[in-house]
């Protein structure tokens, strides 16, 4: 019966969760580490801590991939990477469109801040760049740009990984849905035939 294969279950799903979870903690410590020093200027991990990172990584994921999980919860937490990721843009977005109002070229914009999206010290280097606006938006805009980079390196906190590391783990998972969909299409047409 289904309850008998439940009960039979149980235990090892137990110790797979307990497994997770002491390895998640372990991450969760060095990531908001990485974090904080990069919020701190402080650059990033040492070599063991960042080998120690990857580990625990390896680790959780083969943990996770033993697990079967329900479909509606893989859909919730595509959801909840979503969501963070639409605040992501909306900040973003922005801070860009602010710097474009001062005459900023949106190229030059980016190649300033992608990468720095949590150096503290970004706003005094782009005030000290000569191209067109820079000064104009850091010197007119300081309260609006800390207050959208702080929103940001609030979502940084609240997922324990870099912005860029966010926008690789985003981008995987819409280039998995599309190949979901793609093969879902596929599959339709060829029963269709």
């Amino acid at each position: 019966s289904l309850a008998a294969m439940e009960a039979e279950l149980r235990p090892q799903v137990m110790e797979t969760l307990d497994v997770i979870a002491d390895t998640y903690k372990k991450l969760r410590k060095l990531q908001d580490q990485q974090v904080e020093n990069r919020l701190a200027a402080a650059g990033t991990l040492s070599p063991s801590q960042d080998r120690r990172l990857k580990e625990l990584k390896d680790q959780l994921i083969k943990a996770v991939k033993s697990l079967s999980l329900n479909t509606a919860r893989i859909e919730a937490l595509v959801e909840q990477l979503y969501d963070i990721n639409k605040r992501l843009v909306q900040n973003e977005g922005k801070l860009l469109r602010l710097a474009e109002s001062y005459g900023v070229r949106r190229e030059e914009f980016l190649k300033e801040y992608q990468g720095s999206e949590l150096d503290p010290n970004w706003m005094r280097s782009i005030g000290n760049l000569t191209s067109r606006g820079w000064k104009e938006f850091t010197k007119n805009e300081k309260d609006a740009i800390r207050d959208l980079r702080a929103e940001i390196q609030n979502l940084a906190t609240e997922t324990a990984i870099s912005i860029l590391e966010f926008r690789k783990i985003v981008n995987q998972v819409q280039k998995g849905e599309r190949e979901a969909a793609i093969a879902k299409k596929e599959m339709v047409e060829a029963n269709l035939r």
